[in-house]
């Protein structure tokens, strides 16, 4: 998928309220911990992706709720692709009753290159170290 055009892929329009917004500098490789303590992680595929500045891409995924899950990135940017995860995982603080309850999020990348003209990917799961 290309971030050209400043479009949203997948999705109508954005939901604003209840996002949750985490950057990450324009780096090659690099992990943006939103909470330290996440046990049995797992990569959550994500919705859609919009360019949003200059320099600035929002990756769109539904996420299970703030009060049992936690959440963290991960990225490289090389060679005009910019690939993504967003990795999910419980908190050890979390109720006993984590009910399915969720909602859409965003997640925010800065970029080294001009964000417009990006090829932004799902990063593979292999380059992901996961707690379990």
């Amino acid at each position: 998928m290309a971030g050209k055009n400043n479009r949203l892929m997948g999705f109508a329009a954005v939901v604003a309220g209840g996002s949750m917004l985490l950057g990450l500098a324009g780096c090659s490789s690099a992990v943006n911990s939103a909470d330290p303590v996440l046990e049995n992680e797992r990569v959550v595929v994500w919705d859609a992706y919009e360019v949003t500045g200059e320099n600035k891409v929002e990756v769109i995924a539904f996420m299970g709720s703030e009060e049992c899950y936690g959440h963290r990135t991960v990225a490289e940017e090389h060679d005009g692709v910019l690939r993504v995860a967003i990795v999910e995982g419980g908190l050890s603080t979390a109720p006993d009753d984590c009910s399915g309850d969720g909602k859409e999020m965003k997640f925010e990348f800065d970029t080294k290159s001009p964000a417009v003209s990006m090829q932004i990917e799902p990063l593979d799961s292999t380059k992901i170290d996961l707690a379990n």
